[in-house]
């Protein structure tokens, strides 16, 4: 099943597995409940592992395998161009692509708050290569920062997290950005939000920041609203008993429990080796409160660079 949903994705699998009240994946391959491609590459999977295990048994000849590659690494904490990297150290861009097959585009992605290794020809020496790497920054965005209307997808992303994360819903997504069930969005793929049009932007300089209940327009989700009026989704969700993302045109929402305007949260990014409870410790607020409004639980699971909001 883990080889399922990496190849169909999670949500296919488990709507597969919910359907058909089964988790043996023979049993949703006889029903044929996955896609014909996810159908075959298990089998294949299971089939080259055993054959690898033991290739005479299956027919197969010894091979000696390919040489390692002879390289020295480095860590860089900014995404960098591989090609201006090659540039800089004075050897072919091919090698440079040969040697780090892990990125498909010119691009060597860094998310925010991590760092990425980079191999760089052996002999070069780490001083020389990490002023070569300094001097080949990218100002290609990887991602867009949380005040743009866009999401730069990230690996791991699908479209259901998208759409929980700002608060509107798949479809609505897939509509704004003409998707249909079998597009593929990959890492660096943006995406457009509900209410990132022209008009929005206008809408957004005449926000008024005392105001203490909004008309929803059409265009609008919890998330442009949330931004607009620097809270959070799950406070509107809260304020207003809303027990899904979906808004109706001309809804009135209460943007604070007593009326008054909630002001801007601040933001944690979380770097390695966090904790919830130690960033509760350290903004002086109570573990509960930070679960809350971020809607996790203590069983909740960080990953370096997520965004924490810290209640006011």
């Amino acid at each position: 099943l883990a080889m399922s949903s990496y190849n169909a994705g999670e949500h296919r699998v488990l709507r597969a597995i919910m359907g058909n009240v089964s988790r043996e994946f023979w049993d949703l391959h006889e029903k044929k409940q996955l896609p014909r491609e996810t159908l075959n590459y298990v089998p294949k999977f299971i089939a080259a592992a055993k054959i690898a295990s033991n290739p005479k048994k299956y027919g197969f000849s010894h091979s000696e395998g390919q040489m390692p590659f002879a390289y020295e690494s480095i860590k860089i904490d900014k995404s960098i161009s591989l090609s201006k990297l090659a540039s800089n150290l004075g050897v072919p861009s091919s090698e440079i692509q040969r040697l780090n097959p892990t990125f498909k585009t010119d691009l060597a992605p860094v998310y925010r708050g991590d760092f990425v290794e980079i191999r760089v020809p052996a002999g070069v020496g780490e001083t020389k290569a990490i002023v070569a790497a300094k001097n080949s920054y990218s100002t290609k965005k990887f991602y867009a920062s949380e005040g743009n209307s866009y999401h730069r997808v990230r690996r791991g992303d699908s479209l259901y997290r998208i759409a929980k994360r700002y608060g509107t819903s798949v479809g609505t997504l897939k509509r704004l950005n003409g998707l249909s069930s079998r597009s593929i969005i990959y890492p660096g793929k943006k995406i457009k939000l509900p209410g990132s049009g022209g008009s929005s932007r206008s809408q957004a300089s005449s926000v008024d920041s005392n105001a203490k209940t909004y008309k929803v327009r059409r265009g609008d989700s919890l998330w442009t609203i949330a931004k607009k009026f620097g809270t959070s989704i799950s406070s509107l969700k809260k304020i207003n008993n809303l027990y899904s993302t979906k808004l109706r045109v001309g809804q009135v929402l209460r943007l604070s429990a007593n009326g008054a305007s909630t002001g801007k949260a601040k933001t944690y990014y979380v770097k390695r080796g966090d904790n919830l409870t130690e960033i509760a410790r350290k903004y002086r607020v109570s573990l509960s409160s930070l679960l809350k409004v971020n809607g996790l639980s203590t069983r909740s699971v960080l990953h370096v660079g997520k965004r924490i909001r810290i209640p006011n």
